[in-house]
């Protein structure tokens, strides 16, 4: 019997799954309140997997965050923790969308065991209390995933901000990351979920590209006249509020259990490619 879902959250990642994720209902409400938190899950959806994807990531960007400490704090560390009590009390099964924006440097591929290392960000640090207060719930599967790409190529997809950015004239940064196209961290919820894992697990697609890379394939599919400016991380950063996370994120966990999320290049260039077709078809 397939599995239905509740997601908390209408943002990005909870609109993108409450379209393209089969049996999924979607809470849009605002919740402060544990007695409402508890009703949504045992009496309105009691045979749902709970998707928790509400949190503040800002609005253009993480800088938001630093100057809205509270509501950062309640959205990515007070409400998480909520709904933790509530399935433990009611032992549901649930699933946490995290960050693996909390690592910084090219050591290493960074797994679900290592230590969190970049406090840069008040953003970045919420990532961290929440998933370390989260790993106390046996009843949890924690997601982390990093800078999302949708094939609707929608606003807050990481490759329309640099391409945004792109346009206004802004530097960019041009080091490798780790990415997760949604789609196949739908597949990865929909795997997790299935089997019951719970815990800590890296969903990013396999290998990192830099900002450069991505542009010069969104050249070559989608608008040869794009430009772009690469600078050094000094001055790219010397006038943000808030420090960026840099890193790769290990994929083996997942794989070893029997999901493999794909490559990113080859995804990207998919869906370039055929977000170009649509749009000279469209002309």
């Amino acid at each position: 019997m397939a599995l239905k879902y509740l997601v908390i959250g209408s943002g990005y990642i909870g609109s993108y799954l409450g379209f393209h994720l089969p049996d999924c209902k979607v809470y849009k409400g605002y919740i402060d309140d544990e007695a409402v938190l508890r009703h949504l899950i045992d009496t309105e959806y009691p045979s749902h997997v709970i998707i928790n994807c509400a949190g503040k990531t800002g609005r253009p960007n993480i800088d938001w965050c630093e100057d809205h400490k509270a509501q950062t704090f309640g959205a990515n560390v007070g409400l998480p923790v909520m709904i933790a009590e509530v399935c433990t009390k009611l032992k549901r099964y649930w699933m946490h969308i995290g960050s693996g924006c909390i690592y910084d440097g090219y050591d290493k591929e960074y797994e679900e065991t290592d230590a969190p290392d970049f406090t840069g960000s008040f953003y970045s640090k919420t990532k961290i209390w929440s998933q370390d207060i989260l790993s106390e719930y046996a009843e949890a599967c924690i997601l982390r995933i990093r800078m999302p790409i949708d094939e609707d190529m929608q606003e807050r997809n990481y490759i329309s901000k640099i391409v945004k950015y792109s346009r206004l004239g802004r530097t960019l940064l041009s080091t490798p990351n780790s990415m997760t196209c949604l789609k196949d961290m739908m597949g990865a919820i929909q795997f997790l979920a299935e089997a019951g894992h719970t815990g800590t697990w890296n969903v990013v697609n396999q290998g990192g590209m830099t900002a450069k890379e991505v542009l010069d394939l969104y050249r070559k599919y989608m608008d040869k006249k794009l430009r772009y400016k690469i600078d050094s991380i000094e001055n790219v950063t010397k006038n943000l509020k808030a420090g960026r996370s840099n890193c790769l994120l290990s994929g083996k966990k997942l794989a070893e259990a029997g999901f493999v999320m794909p490559e990113l290049k080859g995804r990207i260039k998919d869906i370039l490619l055929e977000k170009g077709l649509d749009n000279r078809k469209g002309k």
